[in-house]
């Protein structure tokens, strides 16, 4: 189910704040077409802790009708609570989702114990789940052996892993995927099974045809360094907007990127990428 290049994909937003579910559709559209092995929803790139639990069903459904069984919907469904992530992945499974995305528990750091008894209960939803491992963003760090632990569990297949380790992806038993756009070409020449990619919102097909070949990804280095120079995702929304794919509107805290930054992503996009269009 999990392989190549899944886009984490961006929410649309209409002027005032509204999810722009005819802009998802048409997102989601350009990425079927585009050669997309799958779509990741609600993830860190899709800003689900600013949505609504309305929202996000709003989301999940618009999402797997557009999709019509035509590749995998893996919807994020962690939160610090392991009763309302196992609630989230149920709700999910109902709604049609292919797969689940569950990052480890947040701010309430728990044990490694704690942590395996989470994932072992979000797994009780019976839907295959890509463990997402991002100690940035989480504040928690993890032994490999609790990583290993994790990954032995029923139902948990895949590991995403923001750190990168190059180790983890010759050594773990699993499908390991990138967490990092910047880190795909390591990984996948390391053994990796794909990666879970932001810039595949704005070049989904030429994304796509580097992760599968393994070649090409120079082609993005300029790209890749002005995205990453804020917070994610305010850096591709903006990109996005640049080629009419979406608004750059984010909800607050997120704001557009600054003036110096918006002048680098212009930079990049336009010494870069006259090879690409987002409607190849």
């Amino acid at each position: 189910m999990f392989n190549s290049s899944l886009v984490a994909l961006v929410t649309p937003y209409k002027t005032n704040l509204e999810v722009d579910y005819s802009a998802l559709r048409k997102l989601v559209r350009l990425q079927i077409e585009s050669s997309t092995s799958g779509i990741v929803a609600l993830g860190t790139t899709g800003e689900h802790l600013l949505l609504s639990d309305q929202e996000k069903n709003h989301i999940i459904t618009t999402i797997v009708d557009e999709v019509a069984g035509g590749i995998p919907v893996i919807v994020n469904v962690g939160v610090a609570s392991t009763q309302f992530s196992l609630q989230n992945a149920l709700v999910a499974k109902k709604l049609g989702a292919s797969g689940l995305l569950v990052i480890t528990p947040f701010y309430v750091n728990p044990t490694e114990d704690g942590v395996v008894a989470h994932l072992g209960e979000v797994a009780k939803s019976h839907l295959p789940i890509m463990f997402y491992y991002n100690p940035p963003r989480t504040g928690l760090v993890l032994s490999q052996g609790c990583v290993e632990t994790v990954l032995r569990i029923p139902n948990v297949v895949a590991l995403k892993d923001a750190t990168n380790n190059l180790d983890w992806a010759l050594k773990l038993k699993t499908d390991y995927f990138a967490g990092d756009d910047s880190a795909a070409k390591n990984v996948m020449r390391a053994g990796g099974k794909g990666v879970v990619s932001v810039v595949a919102n704005l070049f989904p097909k030429e994304w796509a045809q580097a992760v599968t070949s393994g070649e090409g990804f120079e082609r993005f280095d300029l790209l890749l360094s002005a995205l990453s120079l804020e917070t994610n995702p305010q850096c591709i929304k903006y990109a996005m907007s640049k080629v009419g794919l979406c608004n750059a509107n984010l909800r607050l805290p997120l704001m557009e990127p600054s003036t110096e930054t918006k002048e680098a992503i212009d930079f990049a996009m336009s010494n870069s990428f006259t090879f690409c269009s987002s409607s190849s």
